[in-house]
């Protein structure tokens, strides 16, 4: 009578690590290789795997593609844009 209990109890955790066991593995996600902007002079670009899906967005905030494997090493500069710097009033003089 004793052996019963222990019995159930060894049957529900063969029963249990089956159930684990018949799960499918999970997907591989398909990652690629990226250089993530650091915004810091030292250090402008850093080397990281992502997922493919991701892409287009982390190149639309300053990422870029690793050339040969490897990330730039300098950032590359802005665009110029229409500045009151760059824009002149001429004023006359009476």
């Amino acid at each position: 009578m004793k052996l019963a209990p222990l019995a159930v109890a060894a049957l529900a955790c063969l029963l249990g690590s089956s159930a684990l066991a018949a799960k499918a593995p999970p997907k591989p996600t398909r990652t690629i290789l990226i250089c993530h902007a650091t915004h810091v002079k030292k250090h402008p670009y850093v080397l990281v795997r992502v997922a493919v899906s991701s892409v287009r967005a982390r190149l639309k905030h300053g990422d870029v593609m690793p050339a040969n494997g490897a990330c730039p090493q300098a950032q590359p500069a802005l665009t110029p844009s229409l500045t009151a710097s760059t824009t002149t009033a001429t004023t006359t003089s009476s």
